[in-house]
């Protein structure tokens, strides 16, 4: 028992658990096996203990997941109007692009890809209806390869064409 103890408190040690593990499950008996007066009390405290590791390292892993996804989006919205791409991100992160858009997808319930053409498109509006910057400088601005990328990909998004997004921004206005 002595052996098997000190291995769940290196883990414990280890995965920096020991701070919160103790407002949730007593680590005394771990050390102290003439707590229990039977193998049943034993393997019941030793099955509530893995039940609060795995939710505390659960726990852990999303707050870590959630700040990895605002990092990303503060590097999405700081670089709008630079060439961006989940290949580009995963690399300014150290992730792999793969493992990156996944976890994103799980936190966020939007593709990686999907969030990018989403906040392209939003200021691409912003900048049709608060400038008189061209459509083609708008696109160049976005990082769009070309003005008919940037006007298709604006009316797949849209609907309408960005010329006919600020005319009918100017109509209403």
């Amino acid at each position: 028992y002595l052996s098997f103890s000190l291995c769940m408190l290196e883990f414990i040690s280890q995965t920096g658990l020991y701070e919160k593990l103790p407002f949730t499950l007593s680590l005394t008996p771990l050390t102290s096996p003439e707590e229990f007066s039977n193998w049943e009390e034993t393997v019941l405290y030793l099955k509530r203990l893995a039940e609060a590791i795995f939710r505390l390292k659960e726990e852990k892993n999303s707050d870590e997941m959630n700040l990895v996804i605002q990092k990303v989006e503060r590097l999405v919205e700081e670089n709008l109007e630079k060439e961006l791409n989940i290949t580009l991100l995963a690399e300014k992160l150290y992730f792999n692009a793969c493992y990156l858009s996944r976890i994103f997808k799980m936190v966020k319930g939007v593709t990686l890809s999907d969030y990018i053409t989403e906040r392209k498109m939003s200021r691409a509006k912003q900048l049709l209806t608060e400038s008189d910057c061209k459509v083609q400088k708008i696109g160049e601005r976005l990082g769009y390869s070309s003005p008919a990328n940037f006007i298709r990909s604006f009316k797949k998004y849209y609907g309408v064409t960005p010329n006919e997004y600020r005319r009918m921004y100017y109509l209403v206005k």
